[in-house]
């Protein structure tokens, strides 16, 4: 995490650090054998985030023992929120986020984008001002077709809606080549890609050649990028950062014990100051 926050001083500085978000995706693996109190302790050793993007939680109980963690950890207050689609296992969508920092949050499924997992779209305020709106996703893992039509669905959905500030984000099961000169993603990759809808600001690691074997994952079966943070609409001008949470740690080792098999992916997104317009009419006039 050191290398994350340093860089991200560097960059911006401490003025603009206070004008900017800080999110992550995390699927945090509803697997038998993970033990969500485990996967809690994750969740609470990164710094106070304004917002989480989570796939895989099995349940409400879940969800809420997340939250809690993050409260007693932070002393702040977050708010969930858990997508109604998932497998009879358990395998939902959902938002964590700082209620103090949104106003006006509204989260609904995204159910023309299809799949086992409808994306999980939360609209909300920030307290600049401005009007945000995140995608939650989980696209299908076995079913290269389906996953394929998400990725179609889901850049028409943003091509329709452009004005919007959009942040993507969650495991979109791309199969992402980060290394030296075979870099790019599967056939779902480039559909979603295709005409620059989104900006993608790549992790780190990737700049400095130290990203995991597995990439955002652990099974060496990938060895590949399948968690992202994509910018899209109206944020897809927007200076952002991020990087792979617990590089310094043998994070992967873990995941027999009970923890998650993926990595949260962390950014750091500078939001632009706010028009006349975020700021309402009394502003307008000043």
């Amino acid at each position: 995490m050191r290398i994350f926050l340093t860089a991200l001083c560097l960059i911006w500085g401490s003025t603009a650090w206070a004008q900017s978000l800080s999110l992550a995706t995390f699927n945090v693996e509803s697997d038998v054998d993970t033990r969500p109190e485990l996967v809690a302790t994750d969740l609470t050793r990164i710094a106070p985030l304004h917002l989480w993007a989570l796939q895989e939680v099995e349940d409400q109980e879940t969800l809420d023992l997340f939250v809690s963690a993050l409260n007693e950890a932070t002393g702040h207050s977050y708010v969930g929120q858990l997508g109604t689609r998932g497998h009879e296992w358990g395998d939902h969508l959902a938002f964590i986020y700082l209620e103090a920092a949104f106003q006006d949050v509204s989260i609904v499924e995204l159910e023309e984008i299809g799949g086992s997992r409808w994306p999980l779209l939360m609209t909300a305020t920030n307290w600049s001002g401005q009007e945000l709106a995140f995608v939650n996703v989980h696209f299908n893992r076995g079913n290269e077709t389906v996953r394929q039509g998400q990725s179609r669905r889901l850049r028409e959905w943003i091509e329709a809606n452009e004005d919007l500030a959009i942040i993507a984000l969650g495991d979109f099961n791309f199969d992402f080549d980060f290394r030296g000169a075979r870099q790019g993603g599967n056939r779902a990759f480039s559909i979603f890609a295709r005409g620059g809808v989104a900006s993608w600001p790549q992790p780190i690691c990737m700049a400095n050649d130290n990203c995991p074997i597995t990439g955002t994952q652990c099974n060496p079966r990938y060895q590949n990028m399948l968690d992202f943070v994509f910018l899209a609409g109206a944020a897809k001008q927007w200076n952002a950062i991020s990087q792979l949470a617990f590089l310094e740690e043998n994070y992967c080792r873990r995941e027999a014990d009970g923890y998650a098999d993926h990595r949260p992916v962390l950014a750091q997104i500078a939001l632009p100051p706010p028009s006349a317009a975020d700021l309402g009419p009394a502003a307008a006039q000043r």
